[in-house]
């Protein structure tokens, strides 16, 4: 429930789903590519549904003797107290055992949902991405720099033209994309190619920059341009660049391409997008502490 939105938003992106119901910190969805979700960063765990209902008593006989290990949610505080009396049917009915399969047990809304899991997001990536020899406040973290990766929806080419420190590039190339990155700062490609070695991955890097069009085309760009207390640009200035940024992307990408890009909430650029020619899919909001507010900006090229 850390952002429920943003997660939906990452589920549609990789298991493109048929239909997507939701509950408070469940998605209920047909059809789709459940074994994507393996690649997630805001969608903790998926599986298969067994059932939905308010007493596990109606599910026990159906899973009479059979081994599971349980991973129990209770999402809303108001299921917390029915918790251990339910799970004590469950426990009564099947074994237990560490290597057996997983069942998610999930407390929601008054319901309780069964599911055999079948992916999980990889939470020791994301850790291991976070020791990068260089780092600088203010950059991405791991799982932000991973979900507007995945919301770029790539199948083989991603392109970040404010490469940085190279966050984005690192969860490109941990996915097996082809991943290409410019930033205008040398220092700051030295240090982006510094970081990718030190993980054992590898992207195309130059120095470039990204109000001219340094690539012919691509089929995504995700990136995190410059914004917050660290740049010293007047805003005039600063909502120039991105609108020059936009209007570039537009022309590199190519048709049905995603814009995925991360700036401060204070700044709004959807009418800016839809002046370019994009469809603006959705736009999410991720608090960070109380002098920032991220904007994930998500649009496709028609």
């Amino acid at each position: 429930m850390d952002s429920p939105y943003l997660a939906l938003e990452e589920l549609k992106a990789l298991a493109e789903p048929e239909e997507v119901h939701y509950v408070s910190g469940v998605a209920l969805f047909e059809g789709g590519k459940v074994e994507a979700l393996s690649k997630a960063s805001y969608v903790k765990r998926s599986g298969q549904v067994i059932a939905i209902t308010n007493d596990l008593n109606e599910v026990s006989n159906e899973l009479n003797g059979e081994c599971f290990h349980l991973r129990v949610d209770s999402i809303m505080a108001s299921d917390k107290n029915r918790v251990q009396a339910e799970l004590s049917k469950l426990r009564k009915r099947i074994k237990l055992g560490k290597n057996c399969p997983v069942l998610d047990v999930l407390f929601t809304e008054g319901m309780i949902i069964l599911g055999l899991q079948r992916a999980e997001r990889d939470t020791k990536s994301l850790e291991r991405h976070s020791n990068k020899p260089f780092k600088q406040s203010g950059t991405l973290s791991s799982d932000l720099a991973r979900v507007i990766v995945n919301l770029g929806k790539p199948k083989r080419v991603l392109y970040d033209p404010f490469a940085g420190l190279g966050s984005v590039l690192i969860e490109a190339a941990w996915e097996g994309l082809y991943c290409v990155g410019s930033d205008i700062d040398h220092k700051s490609i030295h240090k982006a190619k510094v970081n990718l070695s030190a993980l054992g991955y590898h992207c195309d890097l130059f120095v470039g920059d990204a109000t001219q069009k340094n690539l012919y085309e691509v089929e995504a760009i995700a990136t995190d341009p410059p914004y917050g207390r660290s740049v010293r640009a007047r805003a005039s200035e600063l909502m120039d660049l991105y609108r020059a940024f936009i209007w570039r992307s537009a022309e590199t990408l190519r048709s049905k391409g995603r814009l995925v890009f991360v700036t401060d909430s204070r700044y709004w650029f959807y009418d800016d997008l839809k002046d370019a020619g994009f469809n603006v899919l959705s736009v999410s909001k991720v608090y960070e502490h109380k002098s920032l507010t991220r904007t994930i900006y998500v649009a496709e090229r028609p």
